[in-house]
């Protein structure tokens, strides 16, 4: 998810080389893998049985396009906060498509094949978790249609801009839908409350990952937003 918002005179970086695709791919699967871990760390050894398996792997999947969209988001701040080199920034795109696709097996695996866990009671029960998944997922669909040059030449740079900037939005309602409203801040506090007893998980709980990356995304963003107040300032 590119956006046409770096310092003056750097590039704007609306193409990639293959090589960039496969490295985002590249990096969308580390995140994939190192969440299963986690996950075993805290004691669901996906290893059990295919239900397992399923279990663990849609939530890592999911986190994992967590992180894959929020670097994709917060690369034009960091940026302009340490005025890295346009190069630092060139998987942004590639890094935020890649994300958006990877939230669609993680949607269509708890709506189609954990039944057993979720099943339709559950979704209609929780309405609001539900629409807001979806909803994010159509959006960062949306956005990563977008993020070609034909959209930018369509648009004009304005519309194009302000639909890109919808993306935080997006993230907020991904923190909503995996974190808040499905009752995970409970889950904190209980493993908070163990830390050092033996039958505790040696790490919290995998929504924390997700806050953690989703907070410091929006923070990153709202201290770009008062780096660049200050700087247009007379």
């Amino acid at each position: 998810m590119d956006e046409r918002d770096m310092p003056a005179g750097s590039p704007i970086l609306m193409e990639n080389r293959g090589w960039e695709w496969a490295l985002a791919l590249f990096l969308h699967g580390l995140f994939f893998v190192f969440m299963l871990e986690y996950h075993r760390w805290r004691g669901r050894d996906y290893f059990e049985s295919l239900r397992s398996f399923l279990f663990v792997a849609n939530k890592a999947m999911g986190i994992a396009s967590v992180f894959s969209i929020g670097f994709s988001l917060a690369a034009g701040s960091l940026n302009r906060l340490l005025r890295l080199p346009a190069a630092a920034v060139r998987l942004r795109r590639p890094l935020g498509v890649v994300g958006a696709f990877g939230i669609l097996p993680h949607v269509v695996v708890s709506l189609l094949f954990l039944g057993w866990k979720f099943d339709l009671k559950y979704f209609v029960g929780r309405w609001p978790v539900t629409a807001l998944g979806i909803a994010a997922l159509a959006g960062f669909l949306w956005l990563a249609a977008l993020s070609w040059p034909w959209a930018l030449q369509r648009l004009g740079t304005a519309k194009w801009k302000a639909w890109q900037q919808t993306g935080y939005v997006l993230i907020l309602a991904v923190f909503l839908h995996a974190v808040v409203l499905t009752g995970k801040l409970a889950n904190w506090t209980d493993w908070f409350r163990k830390i050092g007893r033996p039958d505790n998980a040696p790490v919290p709980p995998g929504s924390v990952v997700i806050a953690l990356c989703i907070l410091l995304v929006l923070g990153l963003k709202a201290a770009d937003g008062v780096a660049g107040a200050l700087r247009r300032r007379p």
